[in-house]
């Protein structure tokens, strides 16, 4: 659940930042932030370290990683 809320969060900001700063550098950026989150819970002492963690920057990640891919697909195919 946590998970789908940070994608809920950064699905809606992947679109602009995808046409300011395009496609590869947004894939590059998702996959920093899947790298930080991971280190972060891997760390975790508390339960937030793991809400934080794995809910917000991990679901956000995904939401960045998601959008930039699909527009990669459908740039390509159509």
């Amino acid at each position: 659940m946590r998970h789908v809320l940070g994608l809920l969060a950064g699905a809606p900001f992947a679109g602009a930042l995808i046409l300011k700063y395009g496609q590869r550098r947004m894939v590059v950026v998702a996959a920093a932030m899947v790298t930080i989150s991971l280190s972060i819970t891997t760390q975790a002492s508390a339960r937030w370290h793991v809400f934080v963690g794995m809910g917000l920057i991990l679901g956000t990640a995904a939401g960045l990683g998601a959008m930039a891919l699909n527009a990669t697909v459908a740039n390509r195919w159509f």
